[in-house]
């Protein structure tokens, strides 16, 4: 059976859980003698078409080392089990599939990251007083 084609409902919040298989923190390889550590990410899919995400990281080097709080913004898409984010922080395109609870990426080239489903958008009330939440769609 083919997987469903128009847009798959990924609204909510996905925390990161593993890269490459290996569970948070994840040191990426020294790069010019500093490593990136992830502690941990969270993105949040809004039902409105904006992304965002906080990646909570370290930099460590000879000199020490740095927290940092990165906060990415922009949009997405989604068209059957594929979702396409814009990051227009750093000026990326990524493409993730979701399946079931779980969304795979390759945002850093080389390294699939793997998020999972940890709850709803909430819709903010309107002047109807409409309010309600957004949860994906499983495709199996």
């Amino acid at each position: 059976m083919d997987a469903p084609s128009g847009p798959v409902n990924v609204a909510g919040t996905w925390k990161l859980r593993n890269v490459n298989g290996m569970v948070l923190p994840f040191s990426f390889p020294p790069s010019d003698g500093t490593t990136k550590t992830y502690l941990q990410s969270t993105m949040t899919i809004a039902p409105n078409g904006r992304y965002t995400e906080v990646v909570t990281e370290t930099f460590a080097s000879h000199s020490g080392t740095v927290g940092s709080n990165d906060k990415k913004t922009g949009t997405w898409t989604a068209d059957g089990g594929t979702v396409t984010i814009v990051d227009q922080t750093d000026g990326v395109t990524f493409t993730a599939s979701v399946k079931g609870l779980v969304m795979t990426a390759e945002i850093v080239p080389g390294y699939k990251q793997v998020y999972e489903f940890t709850g709803p958008v909430l819709i903010a009330p309107t002047k109807r007083g409409i309010a309600g939440r957004i949860t994906p769609t499983v495709t199996r």
